[in-house]
């Protein structure tokens, strides 16, 4: 069990010479060449022929809705609308969800099953709707479309991915990594469309907070950034179907298999509950325990880490990567949010915040503050202005299209079966 995190975990044999806390380490892979770095923008060629073709009710506004053309390629989907193709590319931060608005007077969306394709770092979602002659056959004519849309996402995710295995040894030759508890690629959005894949090591807590540390690559020899976890940062995943997607407070990633998300956010979860219950710093043994714990889990769920990777990557990978930094914002004593002048590396600290993705603020409950109503155009570190927005409480959600009622979250009546692909009816907002 991965909660077995708790040093007190008795271990079996089995592992007895393969983590000794003080014992051999195992050298580097060979690295993966350079920073990973891929475009997320959504005017890439589509590529082959549709897997998926049809008809579907596009929906604009809540008496707008028209019957479009619509086919699903390997890495995205084009439409026909007004005369005019609509193509999106896909990308590792795409999800697709079911979905039902509440009643009122929109009698063209009646008897419509709904589902949208949100592509939420770049706050855009596409609605759609099918009919059938029941409602059981438009309940799996939408689980169909819903299914495969989400198989396109997670190929084009695993796609980006070089081979790998979540690793829990610290490599020999690399002091910074002595303390590591587990170790793998994550693909993580920049907010300037753009997905690097970088190599992400989780450290156990130590003074109230632990570190996920960011390198290059598995070599561990470059590093890009480091995220600080507090007992109040938020960890959560995005519901979708099959989504690999999860958030650590407005840092936005991705993983390869929906088995890993699980995994990290799981791994993520006890560390806040140690740092919740101001646990001491783990001895030696105590990291022993914790690796071998987590080394026992991945071992059980090992064939449902990995995935089915194509010869190539399905979105174009940026010849020239930069690193993935953001413009940092502190908030005054008068609430006020300004910009610094030197960024400095993410940490953990009460009164400051940085930009996320565009368009997304970093709503921080450590800033123990109220957040203001905040909106205007900051200067990046690579002199572009960035937008950033603050939204009231309980303000409506950006992705619904305008004049649309928001969307409520029901129980699905009908959903069938999706293998191992981890779909499930709480994954499901209808």
């Amino acid at each position: 069990r991965l909660d077995g995190l708790e040093g007190q975990k008795p271990m079996g044999n089995e592992f007895d010479a393969v983590f000794e806390a003080n014992g051999p380490t195992i050298e580097a892979p060979p690295p993966v060449e350079g920073l990973l770095s891929f475009s997320t923008a959504t005017d890439q060629p589509l590529r082959g022929s549709p897997v998926l073709q049809g008809n579907l009710w596009y929906l604009l506004a809540e008496e707008q809705v028209e019957y479009v053309p619509f086919s699903l390629y390997v890495n995205g989907f084009a439409f026909l609308y007004e005369q005019r193709e609509i193509s999106v590319a896909l990308s590792p931060f795409s999800l697709v969800r079911n979905c039902k608005f509440q009643e009122g007077n929109a009698t063209r969306i009646k008897g419509l099953k709904i589902f949208k394709v949100s592509l939420f770092t770049q706050g855009v979602s596409y609605y759609y709707g099918v009919k059938g002659k029941s409602d059981r056959e438009a309940e799996e004519e939408r689980a169909r479309w819903v299914i495969e849309i989400s198989r396109a996402v997670m190929l084009v995710t695993q796609s980006l991915f070089p081979p790998f295995h979540i690793s829990c040894t610290p490599l020999g030759s690399v002091p910074s990594t002595q303390r590591r508890l587990m170790a793998g690629y994550l693909a993580y959005n920049d907010g300037a469309l753009t997905a690097f894949v970088l190599y992400c090591e989780l450290h156990p807590h130590c003074n109230d907070q632990a570190k996920l540390a960011f390198y290059e690559n598995e070599a561990c020899e470059v590093p890009v950034m480091d995220i600080y976890v507090t007992e109040r940062t938020v960890c959560c995943e995005k519901p979708g179907i099959n989504c690999c997607c999860f958030c650590i407070d407005c840092h936005q990633f991705g993983t390869r298999t929906y088995a890993e998300r699980k995994l990290w956010l799981r791994a993520i979860s006890n560390i806040k509950v140690k740092l919740q219950n101001h646990a001491p710093k783990p001895s030696d043994d105590d990291l022993r325990n914790y690796r071998l714990a987590i080394e026992e889990h991945v071992q059980s769920i090992r064939s449902s880490l990995k995935g089915t990777t194509p010869t190539d990557a399905l979105l174009r990978r940026n010849p020239r990567p930069p690193q993935p930094q953001s413009a940092e914002l502190r908030f005054r004593d008068d609430n006020f949010l300004e910009k610094v002048d030197s960024p400095s590396q993410p940490k953990a600290c009460a009164d400051w915040t940085r930009l996320g993705p565009e368009g997304a603020p970093w709503k921080m409950a450590s800033l123990g503050k109220p957040l203001e109503d905040f909106n205007a155009n900051v200067e990046g570190i690579d002199g572009r202005d960035i937008a950033i927005e603050i939204d009231k409480p309980g303000s409506a959600p950006h992705d619904a299209p305008d004049g649309m009622l928001d969307p409520v979250i029901v129980d699905p009546p009908h959903w069938p079966a999706a293998g191992d692909t981890g779909a499930s009816p709480a994954d499901v907002e209808l």
